[in-house]
């Protein structure tokens, strides 16, 4: 795709399970599977279900095993560092409820987080006695230099740990990890990475990530890698794993370690289906044949597509573009007129003009989320523009 609106002849969207005729660009809140991994899912459902105790006790393990192995290849990492989840949040609030705390200590994060993990941060105040700081961050976002210099700005002899996102969920920002886990690391601050939006959208490396100082990240694949929702993982460095425990202590608390206590933990915390961890490989695998340059043109393709996309939509707003075209993957965010009403004006889209896109309010302001997923064209950007126009 050269971004002219035409993936090509099927279309790409005939590959997933999307309503027809609806456009769909709020990829980035639940993602969206494509449906030969959901058939794939199904077969697996069965064979569960027709021999649930043989598929949990005896298949399951060496199932897990071998889909952690193809993981650690797409994430560059080792097959003991790597747990899955059903999704970042859980592995956030088991890294921050794991850590032993003392009244006074300081977590850092900024305005760009997502509010799911600030809350577990709010738990913590309120129950450990640590203390939040709050990093503002400018916006517009235009350069790298201002977002590291001011959270630099707010460490302290106290800063205990800083959560970072690696791409906001409201402003679709991708922060400098590697440059902020370097100057982190240095200060002696553990460093820990709510990566919800990150796989798929970026190439990972972690063996880079441990490098630059990042301790612990949580990633979802059920968003840009098109996974089933309940598929998640938490990397969590070699020395950081001792004491780490899943939000449910289950069987693996106790008994003899065969690899990894961390992982003996957090692979069964209770009887669930696991069917959405064992296809995500095969999620990996479908998007890599997608176009001849695999990950890295898709990659390209799904950021020109937004950039241009977030173009035409912005035309029927009165404000402009506000983050720096080098600091957007698959998502952006544009602010809707002063007094909008976020949720009547995505009730609005969706049942009077056919369009799923997420409006949400953030720092008192108004905002339009966009979306750029394989399947989405051109056009889907100018029926919201035109909606826009309409309603607005």
């Amino acid at each position: 795709m050269s971004v002219n609106g035409s993936w090509g002849d099927p279309p790409l969207k005939n590959i997933w399970a999307l309503e027809p005729g609806r456009v769909f660009l709020n990829h980035g809140s639940y993602g969206a599977c494509p449906k030969a991994v959901i058939e794939e899912q199904n077969e697996l459902r069965w064979r569960l279900e027709h021999s649930p105790s043989n598929f949990m006790n005896r298949l399951y393990p060496s199932l897990l095993k071998a889909v952690r192995e193809k993981l650690c290849n797409f994430l560059n990492c080792h097959p003991l560092d790597l747990a899955l989840l059903t999704n970042a949040t859980s592995g956030i609030n088991a890294v921050l409820r794991s850590l032993e705390w003392q009244p006074g200590d300081e977590i850092l994060l900024t305005d760009h987080g997502y509010n799911a993990c600030r809350n577990v941060v709010s738990y913590l105040e309120q129950t450990r006695g640590v203390k939040t700081v709050q990093t503002p961050l400018p916006f517009p976002a235009l350069n790298e230099s201002d977002i590291v210099e001011r959270l630099l700005a707010d460490v302290s002899p106290r800063t205990r740990l800083a959560l970072l996102d690696h791409v906001s969920s409201p402003t679709g920002l991708i922060f400098p990890i590697e440059r902020l886990a370097r100057e982190l690391s240095a200060r002696g601050i553990l460093v820990a990475v709510d990566g919800a939006h990150a796989p798929g959208m970026l190439d990972l490396d972690f063996c880079s990530l441990a490098e630059c100082g990042v301790n612990y990240y949580a990633g979802n694949f059920h968003k840009w890698c098109c996974a089933p929702r309940g598929s998640a993982f938490l990397w969590v460095a070699r020395e950081h794993q001792t004491g780490l425990h899943p939000g449910a202590i289950s069987h693996g608390f106790s008994g003899p370690v065969t690899d990894s206590r961390y992982l003996q933990e957090f692979d069964w915390c209770g009887t669930f289906d696991p069917t959405a961890w064992l296809v995500i490989p095969s999620s990996l695998n479908l998007l890599s044949q997608l176009l001849p340059g695999g990950w890295q043109q898709l990659r390209s393709e799904c950021q020109a597509l937004l950039l241009q996309g977030r173009e035409i939509v912005a035309q029927s707003l009165p404000k402009q573009p506000l983050v720096a075209e080098h600091l957007l993957g698959q998502l952006a965010t544009l602010e809707l007129p002063s007094g909008t009403d976020p949720l009547s004006l995505h009730l609005e889209l969706y049942d009077d003009h056919g369009i799923d896109s997420w409006t949400t309010e953030w720092n008192g302001r108004s905002f339009l989320r966009l979306s750029a997923a394989p399947y989405n064209l051109l056009e889907d950007y100018e029926k919201l523009a035109k909606a826009l126009g309409e309603v607005l």
